[in-house]
């Protein structure tokens, strides 16, 4: 009887200290759901936190674009209107600028914005364009490529005011060609190979030169300019705006039969455009 009611007090202790191991056990686990639930509220307090900056960081960004993009026009809208004030839009303005190009040597800031003002002015219609090439701007320009062959940033505005005055006339075309506004270009592309500014400015120059003129476009090609189009977007392969304006450089140059299938063989032509429409597959522009 001792025996078994010492057995019996013992099975009634260790039940005792299960029951409370129980519910220190129901009290752990009470507490860490808890300790759960305020994890997972953190967590989705983070998430939310997170998409908030992520929401703020991309508002930011279309700000800050869209602040470049306000000072780019605003810069251009300057630029045009100092353009209008300096020269002015008459064709005493216009024969006053031509004139200034070719009587005096100037700094190259200052040949910079004659440049940008011929071109503004060119651009305006096509009676201001044939007006200035009548008055010697074509001349006054090759002069100045020659005089700042070393200077890209002149070339890249010098080639834009011979395009700007070649674009859809045949007469000024003629005249750009007959006065070796071709070679100038060619020579520029050779010296400043390496600039990208140069080298697309220069390619769709020729394309302006070559659309409307047979005699330009038989020039650009026994001058080399297939190669040096080719050799411009090998150099600069990764530039798709580059890529784009060689390859329609190449359209017009090599559209007529007459021996362009061999030049384009001989130059590489084919693979460059190849090459060009495998590395900017995803741009339609290019494609």
């Amino acid at each position: 009887r001792r025996g078994g009611s010492i057995e019996q007090d013992e099975l009634l202790n260790l039940t005792s200290e299960i029951a409370d191991l129980v519910k220190q056990l129901q009290a752990v686990e009470n507490v860490l759901e808890v300790t759960n639930g305020r994890a997972r509220t953190m967590r989705s307090e983070v998430e939310v936190a997170e998409k908030d900056v992520w929401r703020h960081k991309e508002e930011a960004r279309r700000l800050r674009e869209q602040l470049r993009d306000n000072e780019r026009q605003s810069s251009a809208k300057l630029q045009h209107a100092k353009s209008e004030e300096w020269f002015g839009w008459n064709e005493i303005g216009m024969e006053r600028l031509v004139n200034s190009m070719h009587n005096t040597m100037h700094a190259p800031a200052t040949v910079k914005q004659q440049c940008a003002g011929l071109v503004c002015l060119a651009t305006r219609s096509q009676d201001s364009q044939a007006f200035l090439c009548e008055r010697g701007a074509a001349e006054a320009l090759v002069s100045v490529l020659k005089t700042y062959e070393d200077a890209g940033d002149v070339q890249v505005l010098g080639f834009a005011g011979l395009a700007a005055l070649a674009h859809a006339s045949y007469n000024n075309s003629r005249r750009i060609g007959d006065r070796g506004g071709i070679e100038v270009v060619l020579a520029g592309m050779r010296l400043h190979i390496a600039h990208v500014g140069v080298s697309e400015q220069a390619c769709w120059t020729l394309l302006e030169f070559a659309a409307n003129n047979e005699d330009n476009r038989k020039r650009i090609l026994d001058s080399g300019g297939i190669g040096q189009v080719v050799a411009a977007m090998r150099t600069h392969k990764d530039m798709a705006l580059m890529q784009e304006t060689g390859c329609a450089a190449l359209a017009v140059l090599v559209y007529s039969p007459e021996g362009s299938n061999n030049l384009m063989k001989e130059q590489g032509c084919i693979e460059a455009v190849v090459s060009c429409m495998q590395a900017h597959h995803s741009l339609p522009m290019v494609q």
